[in-house]
């Protein structure tokens, strides 16, 4: 058993202490080869649940682990603000006269109302959650991703649970599958324990983390929004919008606060570390015949500590709405042509930029820096242990402040140099490049100039190979006079030909030096990611890999018209976005092929980043749920598919009907060589607790073995109470084998709402900087007792005075501004007035 103790603090505090089983009744979900992949969804009957919401104050957690024995849980204090609700799925109902409150489903508001009971209709089990609030109000596209598991999410906590080692277990997996697939148990078997809904608040491990898997930390980061969702409807209509006119503005879901979901992985013992010690391994002796005279078919002996944290990025941004309670930063991405100047000017006099730095695009960790980043802002530096913010990052005034630094940077597979290039898209030099080395030492940075009155080509990531940069311009392009006649000046532009670049790296530092030569794709095109990028051994040709989607995902996210845009793109199928591959003669600087690889619709691909760079056989990614998108304009993914480049085929790995994963990441095995030994670890959600459960009043017709008319068993009312809204759990996956199943499911504490992009930060690069082991606040008081701190009349943090120094330079051109506003102007002359203000007397 592993055991945990959660503390909540907030409105009517409570404490409650539970054990932890760490039990396998497996997955809800399916495996599937390419030969036999197909849809997962099904149908079943269904009923809306009743949840009452509860409003806690945002405070800050911290996390200790108490290590007397086994019979000792961990303690973990999580603070919970609020707990949003979702209407899961339509239903007809009837007034039942009864003095019961219902509470109401928006999560934002309760009312005294005639109870309901629900007629139980028949649903798509896949499609649960759906979108809950008005298009009117907020738009089709906000509307979508701020329901269901898109939803803010305004806690934060830090939970810990041990397992393995002589903590044994209630199941084992091989009891619950004898094969070793979970597929023959939980085939159609929705609902039971989807979702591992008991005990909410528990953290859990079903089945095993394995023996070889490296310590470290699996992060993920996420737009999500901090304010109540009244704040995102149409721009002027919410609470205490500013409204500038000129036109509409609608919320984006790319322009929402960054979070930070994080797992770490830490050994307590050396079991699986060949120079462990003799006592270390004196102890893993005896756990090993413990587990032999207890006939246990589980043979891991190590045990580990995982905690889960999550954390907002606190951004400039995030602090000044915070403190003004408000939204400071109008809507740009969704905002019309006429509104967008307008708005911008707005955000920059009331925030202080253009565009909110919000950083919850994607994150990395290099030379001992953990980053929050988005295209458009510098990176943001978080605590790699703790997940706090530090503050903005410019690596020592490196970084010119001008240049914003990519979300996908890329090492290179020579000499490890962190290559970056910055997207401006306000201002010249749009796009620049450059790169860090280990110790932090940044490159010159490269600057691209082009036409400032025509505008910049957004760019979104690029490759690194041994030789070259491989950058790459689509066909989605800023052109800021459509604004004249109305139009958003960003626009999927089928008149422009994409094209990559090509910029030759010093043979010596590795750098980026030559000047970039441009070839010509033919045609219009849009890649948001890419697989990879290599020099073939025996061409010498440039083979680029990546999800080409050309303008889907710009159409897909539109304010309004979004649903009948994806299903006009589905039934075309020509924007969907597909694994393509391009390979280029860099002698002749001519495309040589274009191929479309795979017909599976896909996004967020990754491989095992030690082939970055260098020629990779497989690649992974989720697959787009189209029913969900086409229906309900929410991006959610059912699956993760793994490519095989070389042979064409496919492995399919199903999260199960209503279950949601998130970007995968691929975490290679200790020494490992082959480039697939390794685990997908990814965050999946489930929607279906609810799909086949019973009401309170009645159940589904059934026969005599408790199975309803779709062949589904009933399920307990219970189980409703966490479905959307509720369970996310971490899920391990053997790369080699995804037809496995998983070998180890982490039930988080809280849910994971549906995000961006994945990170794995090996133990070698972290910092450590919390207390996992014994008391924290002892050891504190014992770190200070030891280095008491000298007063200083100033203090700068390292790191920080160039951002000071930019701060300090802001400020004193804003205030010039506002005096020339107010009518003040420099002027010299003979002080005969001495009751004046002056900026400066010489007498």
């Amino acid at each position: 058993h592993a055991s945990a103790v959660s503390t909540r603090v907030g409105t009517g505090s409570w404490v409650h202490l539970m054990s932890c089983a760490m039990w396998a009744s497996g997955t809800g979900a399916r495996a599937l080869s390419s030969a036999g992949a197909g849809p997962s969804g099904t149908r079943a009957r269904s009923h809306r649940p009743v949840r009452a919401s509860s409003e806690n104050k945002l405070r800050s957690s911290i996390s200790r682990h108490d290590s007397r024995g086994r019979g000792t849980p961990s303690v973990s204090t999580g603070v919970i603000s609020r707990d949003a609700l979702n209407t899961f799925i339509e239903t007809t109902t009837e007034t039942v006269d009864d003095d019961e409150t219902q509470l109401s489903l928006d999560g934002d508001r309760s009312r005294d109302e005639p109870n309901e009971r629900s007629q139980q209709i028949y649903v798509d089990a896949d499609r649960v959650a759906l979108p809950s609030l008005a298009d009117s109000e907020f738009g089709e596209h906000a509307a979508a991703f701020l329901s269901g598991n898109f939803q803010p999410l305004t806690e934060e906590l830090t939970t810990s649970v041990e397992c393995g080692g002589d903590l044994e277990d209630d199941d084992d997996l091989l009891d619950v599958a004898p094969s070793g697939s979970f597929s023959e148990v939980f085939e159609g078997f929705v609902g039971i324990d989807s979702s591992l809904s008991d005990a909410p608040e528990q953290m859990r491990v079903v089945g095993t983390v394995p023996p070889g898997f490296p310590d470290g930390k699996f992060s993920y980061v996420g737009p999500n929004p901090k304010f109540d969702r009244s704040h995102y409807k149409k721009w002027g209509t919410g609470p205490e919008h500013v409204d500038v006119g000129f036109g509409e503005g609608w919320h984006h879901w790319f322009e929402g606060d960054g979070m930070v979901y994080a797992v770490d992985f830490e050994k307590m013992n050396d079991c699986d570390d060949g120079e462990a010690n003799a006592s270390a391994k004196k102890a893993c002796s005896n756990v090993s015949e413990k587990m032999h005279l207890n006939s246990r078919s589980n043979t891991n002996h190590t045990r580990r500590l995982i905690t889960y944290r999550n954390r907002y990025v606190r951004t400039n941004s995030w602090h000044d709405e915070l403190k003004q309670d408000k939204r400071l930063f109008a809507p740009l991405m969704n905002a019309s042509g006429k509104s967008f100047l307008p708005h911008a000017v707005s955000n920059f006099l009331r925030g202080g930029y253009f565009l909110k730095d919000s950083a919850n695009t994607a994150l990395a960790s290099y030379g001992g820096k953990m980053l929050a980043l988005q295209d458009t802002m510098p990176p943001w530096e978080i605590d790699g242990d703790s997940l706090e913010t530090k503050g903005a990052c410019d690596f020592d005034g490196q970084l010119p402040f001008y240049v914003p630094f990519t979300a996908h940077p890329k090492r290179a597979p020579d000499t490890g140099n962190l290559h970056f290039f910055g997207f401006n898209p306000v201002y010249p030099p749009h796009i620049s490049m450059g790169s860090l080395d280990p110790d932090l030492k940044m490159s010159n940075v490269k600057a691209l100039w082009h036409n400032a009155l025509q505008g910049a080509t957004f760019m979104h990531d690029f490759c690194v190979t041994t030789k070259r940069v491989v950058l790459f311009e689509g066909s989605m392009n800023i052109r800021p006079l459509r604004m004249l006649s109305g139009q958003h000046p960003l626009r999927y532009d089928q008149t422009q030909n994409a094209r990559f670049g090509f910029a030759a790296r010093c043979p010596v530092s590795g750098d980026a030096t030559g000047e970039v030569t441009w070839i010509d794709c033919g045609c219009h095109q849009m890649v948001y990611h890419f697989i990879n990028a290599w020099e073939d051994s025996v061409t010498g040709n440039v083979v680029v890999v990546g999800v080409r989607e050309d303008g889907f995902f710009h159409g897909a996210l539109q304010a309004n018209g979004t649903r009948k845009w994806i299903k006009d793109a589905f039934e075309k199928g020509e924007a969907t976005p597909r694994v393509h591959r391009w390979e280029i003669d860099p002698a002749t600087n001519e495309m040589v092929s274009q191929t479309w690889l795979f017909e599976d619709i896909v996004e967020v691909p990754r491989i095992n980043d030690a082939f970055a760079g260098v020629k990779n056989q497989f690649a992974y990614a989720g697959r787009v749920h189209e029913s969900s998108l086409a229906d309900d304009a929410q991006l959610k993914f059912d699956a993760v598919v793994k490519f095989d480049l070389d042979t064409g085929q496919t492995d399919v790995y199903e999260h199960g009907v209503g279950r949601y994963g998130m970007e995968q990441q691929f975490v290679p095995r200790q020494g490992a060589v082959d480039e697939e030994d390794g685990w997908l670890v990814m965050y999946v959600h489930d929607e279906a607790a609810c799909a086949v459960a019973c009401d309170e009043f009645a159940c589904a017709e059934s026969d005599e073995n408790g199975v309803n008319g779709v062949g589904l068993p009933q399920t307990p009312r219970s189980l409703c109470d966490t479905a959307a809204t509720g369970r996310s759990e971490c899920v391990i996956l053997n790369a080699k084998d995804l037809r496995g199943g998983p070998v180890a499911r982490i039930a988080l504490p809280s849910r994971v709402p549906y995000g961006a992009h994945a990170h794995w930060t090996p133990k070698e690069d972290e910092v450590k900087t919390t207390v996992t082991t014994g008391n924290a606040s002892a050891a504190a008081a014992r770190r200070v007792a030891e280095n008491p701190p000298k007063p200083k009349m100033f203090a700068v943090a390292e790191g920080t005075l160039g951002a000071l120094a930019g701060t300090a330079v802001t400020g004193l051109l804003r205030g010039a501004s506002g005096l020339f506003v107010n009518g003040w102007r420099p002027w010299i002359g003979l002080d005969t007035n001495t009751n004046q203000y002056s900026f400066v007397r010489l007498f």
